[in-house]
């Protein structure tokens, strides 16, 4: 089978719309999706989230689903009542035991800690920086807490019975789950803490370990124990007896009834900066910055080892018959005494349309065409024939609106470097380097509709038809990045996205009418002339992708928190809200006749959004 691409709409290919190191969507998960039980907002504040689970509102289908993962690094997991809750450093989710998303919020800048509820009802979210919004959700309900008293928060504490959170960090809050008004607090640094069931918090500070009698307040605080050495990550067994601790100096075993620490021995190649003990205590999960390993706590030997891409953040789940850990943005459920874990199953991906108008999906290397709006009908599908006359470098083909037909190799549009480019019936021609163009930048360097090419890593980029062979203009994008562009496939409108510019070396002056360098700008222009059609600055950030529709008289975002918006090219300010996804929206392919918008997002699903009557 040929790994020829063919495309009928723009900015599939994700270096037209911002991206620089992949070369096409793959949306997809274990199955197509569904409607799930969703989230039901309650009478409390309400509070953002990503977008229910199972098909979002609005849509008409839907390729895949979220599957147990983050669609960004995670940075820390937390197993409870059969419910698993993953935080990246852009979306904090919640997941059942199969791994199927309940709840999902995009995280904002500063956002680190977390924390899942013992009986897996409320959850701890800590986002931004002095002051730090502290959220207690009841992610069912829809309710929250909202504190923002601390000048830093570094986790949560939840008793047995959810009753009660502590808010860990510059001082500790103790709140009732369900109530704003905190009870008591103390100074202590408390970074990491546990209930036992008689109340008292077991807390690990920078260098000690203590417990602290709440109802007794601030005044009856302990210490138990001096670790000598800054604390690295801390876990606790589920009644809070038992606590380890890894430092810089190495792993040490805290039994808090008894007093009593004593050294955990490690083999010279383990140095743990994460740690987690099993809920019984019997078993000890280390992470380091490339692996995961599992030990018997009572024969002190270690069970498995395996290698990560990234800090696995280890955890187990509450029966200790699993542990999860990431590896980059997926979680790993292995058996927690030998470390095996199922394959995942083939995830289907949305290839492109089909002349016809179906949806042409990959599952391995096998192709089948389905209904957008009845994924789970599909039938066999073989994919046509390179274009004749096209050459064997041209891995990925664009058609027109007249059906003409752009060839182009997938990886020269990342490059900083010239475009080779096959046109039907006309042959080969290179498109020159852009001029100023910087090699080390995260976007491509080219942006390719249906016979529009953008040199987007220009310091002023040009515009080429190159079915006209000429280019059209240049766009002054001052100090902003050309974060996405798209063009109508009849060649006559194109959409340019600029994204907020590095902060200025100097104040502006007082008399200048300097424009804000942060937000986000969206121009339109009219081809082949380059006028301008309209223009607008749009305060929030986070374009990920463009389109416009064939006729050029609708166009379309997508955002980095799945928000899909729509709006008319003379019209540029005016947006309507298409939908929202659960993640960032990597690619926009829209249905030749216009009517169905494909939008693949960071969990590589696919959702159809109906644009057009």
């Amino acid at each position: 089978m040929t790994t020829r691409t063919f495309l009928l709409a723009a900015c599939l290919v994700l270096g037209a719309c911002g991206k620089k190191e992949k070369a096409q969507p793959s949306a997809g998960s274990t199955g197509p999706g569904g409607d799930a039980a969703a989230a039901v907002d309650g009478a409390g504040v309400p509070f953002d989230r990503a977008g229910p689970p199972g098909r979002p509102p609005g849509a008409v289908g839907q390729i895949g689903a979220p599957r147990l993962s983050s669609a960004d690094a995670i940075q820390h997991i937390i197993a409870t009542d059969g419910r698993i809750l993953t935080c990246g450093n852009r979306h904090v989710r919640l997941w059942d035991g199969n791994g199927a998303l309940l709840w999902s919020t995009v995280a904002t800048a500063g956002s680190a800690q977390c924390a899942l509820s013992p009986g897996g009802r409320y959850l701890g979210l800590a986002q931004g920086d002095r002051p730090v919004d502290v959220r207690v959700v009841d992610w069912h309900a829809g309710t929250e807490v909202r504190s923002t008293a601390n000048e830093r928060v570094y986790g949560f504490a939840f008793t047995a019975d959810d009753a009660r959170v502590a808010v860990l960090g510059g001082r500790v809050n103790v709140r009732p789950s369900d109530k704003a008004e905190a009870l008591v607090t103390t100074s202590d640094r408390i970074s990491l803490a546990a209930f036992r069931i008689d109340g008292t918090l077991v807390g690990v500070a920078s260098d000690r370990i203590m417990t602290w009698d709440v109802p007794a307040g601030a005044r009856n605080v302990r210490v138990l124990a001096s670790l000598g050495a800054r604390t690295l990550g801390a876990s606790f067994s589920a009644d809070a007896n038992l606590v380890a601790v890894a430092t810089a100096r190495g792993v040490v075993l805290m039994d808090v009834a008894g007093m009593t620490m004593v050294p955990f021995a490690l083999d010279s190649d383990v140095t743990p900066t994460q740690v987690a003990i099993s809920p019984n205590g019997e078993l000890l999960a280390l992470g380091t910055q490339t692996s995961v390993s599992v030990w018997d706590v009572a024969a002190r030997t270690r069970l498995w080892t395996r290698s990560t891409k990234t800090s696995p953040a280890p955890t187990f789940s509450r029966d200790g018959a699993k542990l999860y850990y990431a590896d980059v943005a997926d979680v790993v459920s292995a058996d927690a005494r030998t470390g095996e874990a199922p394959a995942r199953a083939a995830r289907p991906s949305f290839v492109g349309w089909a002349p016809a108008g179906g949806a042409i999906v990959r599952v391995n290397d096998a192709l089948s065409l389905a209904s957008p709006t009845n994924t789970s009908k599909v039938e066999p599908y073989t994919a046509p024939a390179p274009t004749a006359g096209a050459p064997d470098w041209a891995n990925e083909e664009h058609v027109g609106a007249a059906g003409e037909v752009v060839g182009v190799a997938a990886a020269q549009l990342a490059a900083c470097g010239p475009l080779k480019v096959w046109v039907k019936d006309q042959g080969e021609q290179t498109l020159a380097k852009p001029a100023g163009c910087d090699p080390d930048a995260t976007s491509a360097a080219w942006q390719l509709s249906a016979g529009v090419a953008v040199a987007a890593g220009g310091a002023r980029p040009a515009v080429w038809d190159v079915v006209a062979k000429r280019q059209v203009m240049t766009i002054d994008r001052g100090a902003r990045p050309l974060i996405a562009s798209a063009a109508s496939r009849d060649r006559k409108v194109l959409v340019v996205v600029l994204g907020p510019a590095p902060a200025a070396d100097e104040a502006p002056d007082e008399y200048g009418d300097n424009e804000s360098r942060t937000g986000t700008i969206v121009e339109t222009y009219a081809l082949p002339d380059g006028t301008q059609l309209g223009r607008a600055r749009f305060d929030r950030e986070g374009v990920t992708a463009a389109a416009v529709s064939a006729d050029g008289k609708r166009a379309f975002l997508g955002w980095s928190d799945g928000l899909v918006d729509a709006f008319a090219p003379a019209a540029v300010a005016d947006l309507q809200k298409v939908g929202r996804q659960t993640s960032a929206i990597d690619a926009f392919v829209l249905l030749p006749d216009g009517a169905l918008l494909a939008a693949t997002d960071e969990d590589r699903v696919t959702v159809f959004w109906q644009v057009a009557p």
